[in-house]
């Protein structure tokens, strides 16, 4: 008999309440130090296509901003 009411006010507490895991962001100085091929994985990981025909700079801008996204 209890146990429709436990089911109303506790409930199973991740369903509809999921949160979102939080995305370790590295900093821009530690992305410079990897390779592009890195960047590109990274990126692949976090569902982000990076092209490597441009400058290592801004593979690292654009993964950088993209990941910073994702926590918001």
């Amino acid at each position: 008999m209890w146990s429709w009411l436990e089911k109303i006010f506790l409930g199973d507490l991740t369903n509809g309440w999921k949160e979102k895991p939080l995305v370790l962001v590295p900093s821009k100085a530690e992305m410079k130090k990897m390779t592009k091929k890195d960047l590109e994985k990274m990126g692949r990981k976090h569902k982000l296509e990076l092209d490597r025909r441009l400058t290592k700079d801004k593979l690292v801008n654009q993964l950088h901003k993209h990941m910073k996204n994702l926590n918001k």
